[in-house]
């Protein structure tokens, strides 16, 4: 019960956090708002300039394959960057001690953080969505239920990529040029044809983002047997990124090199 307790006490401190940074940093808030904006208006209007001599359903399927692509990449990298840099902001500024002295340790807290970032995300991408559909005037089939429940199982494959990632933050401090390095292979993971099911089924992200095109793009249905693989899969993949982050924490503690910048 006090686990409970801790738990939702860490939660609501991650929440009002964010929601401190949101307000303090408002700039940084609405300058990231923009940018989706006004991606989510060019790649409408750019491939409704390609329209001459093209069906409407065709524009509608390549329109929502590079909308749903888009946001794909984008929970992805909110996954794997709400973990790296908030370790590589407290080891920077000095409190990354601190916050494993927590009553869950650091584990907890982070994923907590990554739900906060998560959230804002997704609010962030329905609520503009519709908005730059209506400004653009057009409007294709989008199921917004299936797309958050889809959602979630590629957000949490991604925070095991995330944990480990933010383990190689912990050894070796600054990483932002290899995080860079990963956004290639997390393309290559998007577009390998992992559904239906093959050994590439079996890589993180890969199946997740498949399956999140052809259920919200290609409206095909999947069976119970393949949302519930989705969600243990992601699972599985972020409790084997918890434990290679707590092994990397146990040697940075061992080494001395855990406050070092």
């Amino acid at each position: 019960m006090s686990i409970l307790i801790a738990g939702i006490n860490v939660f609501k401190g991650q929440l009002i956090s964010e929601l401190i940074l949101m307000k303090r940093y408002w700039l940084n808030l609405a300058a990231g708002t923009v940018n989706m904006f006004l991606f989510l208006i060019f790649i409408q209007f750019g491939i409704r300039s390609f329209g001459g001599g093209v069906s409407t359903e065709f524009l509608a399927g390549k329109m929502g394959t590079l909308i749903v692509g888009f946001f794909s990449f984008s929970i992805i990298g909110v996954g794997i960057t709400s973990i790296t840099s908030r370790i590589s902001d407290n080891t920077a500024t000095g409190i990354l001690e601190q916050t494993m002295l927590g009553p869950l340790g650091i584990e907890w807290t982070l994923f907590f953080g990554a739900v906060t970032q998560f959230a804002t995300a997704l609010v962030l991408y329905l609520l503009l969505l519709p908005i730059t559909m209506f400004l653009c005037g057009h409007f294709f089939k989008l199921n917004m239920l299936q797309l958050v429940l889809l959602t979630v199982p590629l957000w949490l494959a991604s925070c095991g990529v995330g944990f480990v990632l933010g383990a190689a933050s912990l050894v070796y401090k600054k990483t932002q040029n290899f995080s860079n390095l990963i956004q290639f292979l997390i393309l290559t993971l998007m577009v390998m044809p992992s559904y239906p099911f093959s050994g590439y089924s079996l890589l993180p992200i890969s199946p997740q983002a498949a399956i999140l095109h052809s259920v919200i793009v290609l409206h095909q249905p999947i069976g119970w047997g393949w949302l519930a693989y989705l969600f243990a899969q992601s699972a599985a993949y972020l409790i084997l990124g918890s434990i290679i982050f707590k092994e990397a924490e146990k040697y940075a503690k061992e080494k001395g090199i855990l406050g070092q910048y």
